[in-house]
């Protein structure tokens, strides 16, 4: 994928009635679930390994604070707000999956299970039958993805509970390589730059990788993300096809490795 393709795609992405959307998948994610999710009072513990949600909290009451990660009380409804991804680049997520046709594709940051729904109907609407393998540190977010993977998407999925850094290698060692990688969790620029590092190896060539909140900082507890999105960028592995404000698209070259 060049760099002209993908800049297309996003200004098809930024036009909500791009006639590249095939609707009879993607509005089933965007609508549904969505409305699902935002009528949803419940309130659950959120546990967050990184420096909080990009948005503050509407609700949110923290109930314990450590240095590896923190818990909120918060409804689905406002986290849902917060953390899912929505409007112009949501749809910029499906159609680079149904334009690039990925085997096997890579999430961090399940969420609620809006984005990785989104890129398995964007499997099937690109006619494709390629795997999805999502990983997410909160307990609850891990079980509420796969419940609505199956509500209101079909495809093949594997959903990894845990946290990032003691699950990600080791489950990529028994998995096939990545063609394409969504990165939208633990905001924090020392453990991206380690993501990256530890996925690197099971990229196949040509692999996309697309990140958000690329330069998104935070300044009362020292994060600025920008750092590691300038590190990452210089790799000599990663070309950059694509640096928008809220995130960034690479592509791998594995000769260059």
């Amino acid at each position: 994928m060049f760099k002209d393709q993908v800049e297309k795609l996003w200004e098809q992405g930024k036009n909500e009635n791009s006639s590249e959307l095939p609707r009879l998948f993607f509005d089933t994610i965007n609508i549904r679930l969505r409305e699902r999710l935002s009528e949803s009072e419940f309130i659950m513990n959120f546990k967050d390994y990184g420096a909080g949600t990009i948005h503050s909290s509407l609700e949110g009451r923290i109930l314990k604070n450590t240095e590896d990660f923190q818990i909120e009380e918060v409804s689905i409804a406002d986290l849902s707000r917060r953390i899912s991804v929505k409007g112009a680049f949501a749809r910029f997520l499906f159609l680079l999956v149904k334009e690039l046709k990925p085997k096997k594709a890579l999430e961090l940051g399940a969420g609620f299970g809006i984005s990785g729904a989104l890129i398995l109907s964007a499997l099937r609407a690109g006619n494709t039958y390629g795997h999805l393998l999502t990983f997410e540190g909160c307990p609850y977010l891990a079980n509420e993805a796969e419940e609505n993977f199956s509500l209101f998407s079909k495809g093949s999925f594997d959903i990894v509970e845990g946290k990032f850094l003691d699950t990600l290698g080791s489950t990529l060692q028994v998995h096939d390589k990545i063609d394409f990688v969504f990165i939208d969790g633990h905001n924090n620029p020392e453990m991206r730059c380690q993501y990256i590092e530890t996925i690197l190896p099971f990229l196949n060539d040509g692999a996309i990788v697309l990140m958000r909140a690329i330069k998104w900082k935070k300044p009362e507890k020292g994060i600025d993300m920008e750092l590691s999105w300038i590190k990452i960028q210089e790799m000599k592995e990663f070309s950059t096809l694509l640096d928008e404000k809220n995130f960034g698209v690479l592509v791998y070259n594995k000769n260059s490795s």
